[in-house]
Protein backbone atom coordinates (compact mmCIF):
# COMPACT_ATOMS: atom_id res chain seq x y z
CA UNK A 1 0.00 0.00 0.00
CA UNK A 2 2.61 2.35 0.69
CA UNK A 3 4.52 1.56 -2.19
CA UNK A 4 1.49 2.31 -4.10
CA UNK A 5 0.68 5.64 -2.48
CA UNK A 6 4.31 6.67 -2.74
CA UNK A 7 4.24 6.01 -7.13
CA UNK A 8 1.06 7.40 -7.38
CA UNK A 9 2.14 10.68 -5.61
CA UNK A 10 5.70 10.58 -7.64
CA UNK A 11 3.29 10.04 -10.58
CA UNK A 12 0.98 13.22 -9.94
CA UNK A 13 3.88 14.89 -9.12
CA UNK A 14 5.62 14.28 -12.82
CA UNK A 15 2.26 15.36 -14.69
CA UNK A 16 2.01 18.64 -12.38
CA UNK A 17 5.95 19.15 -13.28
CA UNK A 18 4.87 18.90 -16.91
CA UNK A 19 2.23 21.23 -16.59
CA UNK A 20 4.04 23.92 -14.41
CA UNK A 21 7.04 23.71 -17.59
CA UNK A 22 4.45 25.10 -19.78
CA UNK A 23 2.34 27.16 -17.48
CA UNK A 24 4.52 29.09 -14.81
CA UNK A 25 1.96 28.93 -11.60
CA UNK A 26 3.63 30.00 -8.73
CA UNK A 27 1.69 27.70 -6.33
CA UNK A 28 2.38 24.96 -8.22
CA UNK A 29 5.89 25.20 -8.23
CA UNK A 30 6.16 25.57 -4.56
CA UNK A 31 4.41 22.72 -4.07
CA UNK A 32 6.86 20.92 -6.18
CA UNK A 33 9.68 22.34 -4.56
CA UNK A 34 8.15 21.03 -0.82
CA UNK A 35 7.61 17.47 -2.64
CA UNK A 36 10.39 16.86 -3.77
CA UNK A 37 12.25 18.17 -0.58
CA UNK A 38 9.99 15.88 1.22
CA UNK A 39 10.87 13.24 -1.13
CA UNK A 40 14.27 13.36 -0.99
CA UNK A 41 14.25 13.62 2.75
CA UNK A 42 12.75 10.53 3.56
CA UNK A 43 14.99 8.47 0.45
CA UNK A 44 17.99 9.82 2.68
CA UNK A 45 16.54 8.83 6.29
CA UNK A 46 15.37 5.32 4.27
CA UNK A 47 18.97 5.03 3.39
CA UNK A 48 20.57 5.93 6.87
CA UNK A 49 18.73 3.85 8.58
CA UNK A 50 19.19 0.57 6.20
CA UNK A 51 16.23 -0.16 4.22
CA UNK A 52 17.65 0.97 1.16
CA UNK A 53 20.79 1.00 -0.89
CA UNK A 54 22.96 3.74 -2.21
CA UNK A 55 21.74 3.59 -6.06
CA UNK A 56 18.18 4.40 -4.80
CA UNK A 57 19.14 6.19 -1.54
CA UNK A 58 21.78 8.88 -2.63
CA UNK A 59 20.64 8.26 -6.40
CA UNK A 60 17.75 9.23 -5.45
CA UNK A 61 18.21 11.65 -3.03
CA UNK A 62 20.20 13.66 -5.55
CA UNK A 63 17.85 13.94 -7.65
CA UNK A 64 15.28 14.98 -5.76
CA UNK A 65 17.29 17.95 -4.48
CA UNK A 66 18.12 19.06 -7.75
CA UNK A 67 15.09 18.97 -8.88
CA UNK A 68 13.91 20.82 -5.90
CA UNK A 69 16.32 23.89 -6.19
CA UNK A 70 15.48 23.54 -9.97
CA UNK A 71 11.68 24.31 -9.47
CA UNK A 72 12.83 26.65 -6.33
CA UNK A 73 15.06 29.15 -9.05
CA UNK A 74 11.76 29.18 -11.30
CA UNK A 75 9.82 30.62 -8.33
CA UNK A 76 13.05 33.31 -7.90
CA UNK A 77 12.22 34.01 -12.19
CA UNK A 78 8.94 35.23 -11.54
Amino acid sequence: MWATLFWSMQFANAVACIYLHYNRERGLATLAVAHKLVVGTVLFKAYLSGVIYWPIGLGGTAIEYFFALAFARALRKK
